[in-house]
């Protein structure tokens, strides 16, 4: 199981308002809510192994309050005799017009049937660099390593770096050392078309996999669909996106 929920996370990190679709992704960088001012709510759900009914969900909210941006979510992984639960609340501040840092606090719990519940307080620490067209990001989940009884909750190290070619075309390097399983290397191709299509191809470098994400805008509802193939098994996940604002 820990092997699944740690090759989910290693899709690439991206601005909320240019890749939105990029909450289909389990670990958010909070230092990228700096990108965004505008109220929106959101949905996903990953499913990855249909013969037992493996999945992932989530529904949250991004929103600015006092010129400070925030998030929340729920976030649930498992099945019926194991299911991982994740509240997470998250915000961003600017040390300078081009250095964001950010915080996730996040209260964990853990399902396991005929066996005891376990609850644990986690936090994520992110920071993000914007140097015209490109931007670094760095994000450390679970420093402090907190976990239910031992080693148990994913610790991680996480660098993504994002090239704007021109307007509509973007590529990103990943890179994401695990305490659990490793080093983790993709890279991902994103292109708009006219704000209203878009598509991102990934190629998983470390280990060899890949997958696609297909959105497509209408007025204030964006939806995004996803395939991934890992090399042991695949996941489809889905994400409806309203803004109540101009996105």
């Amino acid at each position: 199981m820990k092997l699944i929920r740690a090759i989910l996370l290693i899709c690439s990190i991206s601005t909320y308002a240019q890749n939105p679709e990029n909450l289909l992704n389990r670990n958010i960088n909070p230092s990228l809510l700096s990108n965004f001012d505008t109220l929106l709510f959101y949905t996903s759900i990953n499913i990855i192994a249909t013969s037992f009914g493996l999945h992932e969900s989530e529904i949250g909210t991004a929103f600015k309050l006092k010129k400070h941006q925030f998030q929340s979510s729920i976030t649930q992984y498992g099945y019926k005799s194991f299911k991982e639960s994740k509240l997470t609340i998250s915000s961003v501040q600017k040390l300078s017009k081009s250095i964001n840092i950010g915080l996730a606090l996040n209260y964990n719990h853990i399902y396991i049937s005929d066996s005891p519940n376990y609850n644990a307080i986690s936090f994520d620490l992110g920071l993000g660099i914007k140097r015209e067209r490109l931007e670094l990001y760095v994000l450390l989940q679970n420093p402090y390593n907190s976990s239910y009884l031992e080693n148990d909750i994913e610790s991680r190290f996480s660098l993504n770096t994002r090239y704007y070619w021109n307007e509509n075309l973007s590529s990103e390097l990943n890179v994401v050392e695990s305490l659990h399983t490793g080093l983790s290397i993709n890279h991902r191709i994103t292109y708009n078309y006219l704000n209203t299509l878009q598509l991102a191809i990934i190629q998983g470098v470390k280990p060899f996999e890949y997958g696609f994400i297909l959105g497509y805008k209408k007025k204030k509802i964006k939806i995004f669909s996803q395939y991934y193939k890992y090399s042991f098994t695949h996941s489809t996940g889905f994400l409806l996106i309203y803004t109540l604002g101009d996105a």
